[in-house]
């Protein structure tokens, strides 16, 4: 197959805490979110420091993807493309253009798929070729796989890390939670996502052969009327205390990089319900540029090269 590049797409996130609020206005628009709902966000920027970490670690991955592949002889550039923030896909796509770019290779960078995670990607792409016209990069995208041996390679590697400082987390009285974000349930039951994250986190569980752990979901933002996956992590938290656990590891399956949905949904909110209730709190890294997920990724891409 003939292509001229590689291309990495990812949500965006705002780099300092002046870019959170024109960032949290590009992703509302044509939305009707209540104005508290955005102050709150901000708010959260604020207590993870003023930025999201998202655009320099996709940013990371992609030069580790085209090293990678370079030493398998391959040279092609990695671009990274945001849907809601600078670098934006049609930005992306337009130096493309100006770099001679005919054809690439595009990987959503969302481990499973649910409109979400993978079709909304397609439709910004589409239009921002669209407005593009003649001479618009073509793009193939790759189908995620999450049950791929590096994959769960690279998240049980993150596991084993936390050897370094707490032993605590290895334990076996030590619950493990496998996270990922929640999504509307009619839009799960459009998709196989729910499905893919439990198989997900089956093969990470069988690696340790660990008997206690579930599945929990965070970051619900939609309409309280309107149903999502559940349970919210707090709640599981809580229904674990009433079991008497007293220790848990999270492992944030479901995002390859951390941003604040990790930083401050687990790492603050969660951490905080975890303390109250006087259990344990750890947590796994993301995969971020591990290099096994790195391999994944050039897997992907050799697979069609």
């Amino acid at each position: 197959m003939n292509v001229d590049a590689i291309l990495l797409f990812a949500f965006g996130g705002p780099a300092k805490f002046e870019e959170v609020k024109p960032f949290l206005t590009n992703v509302t628009q044509g939305h009707n979110i209540p104005q508290e709902r955005i102050a709150t966000v901000i708010e959260q920027y604020k207590l993870i420091g003023g930025g999201s970490p998202l655009t320099a670690i996709t940013c990371c991955q992609a030069k580790s993807l085209e090293i990678f592949l370079n030493s398998k002889g391959i040279s092609l550039k990695v671009y990274v493309g945001m849907r809601n923030w600078s670098p934006m896909i049609l930005d992306t796509l337009l130096e493309m253009k100006k770099d001679g770019v005919k054809k690439a290779l595009g990987i959503v960078m969302s481990l499973f798929r649910s409109e979400a995670s993978w079709d909304r990607y397609i439709q910004v792409l589409n239009q921002a070729r669209e407005n593009i016209g003649t001479g618009a990069p073509e793009v193939e995208l790759l189908n995620p796989k999450h049950d791929h041996p590096y994959l769960i390679d690279a998240i049980a590697e993150r596991i084993m890390e936390l050897q370094s400082f707490s032993a605590n987390a290895l334990k076996e009285d030590c619950y493990w939670i496998f996270s990922a974000h929640s999504i509307p349930l009619w839009m799960d039951q459009k998709s196989r996502y729910s499905q893919e994250i439990l198989n997900t986190a089956k093969l990470v569980a069988n690696r340790f052969l660990k008997k206690n752990w579930t599945i929990a979901f965070q970051s619900r933002s939609g309409s309280s009327e309107e149903a999502w996956l559940e349970p919210d992590i707090n709640e599981k938290l809580k229904e674990l205390n009433s079991q008497g656990v007293r220790s848990v590891l999270t492992i944030p399956i479901g995002f390859v990089s951390d941003h604040v949905e990790v930083l401050y949904d687990l790492d603050i909110k969660a951490k905080k319900t975890a303390q109250r209730l006087k259990i344990d709190f750890f947590r796994s890294k993301t995969v971020g540029d591990h290099p096994k997920f790195i391999q994944l990724l050039a897997e992907l891409c050799m697979e069609k090269l």
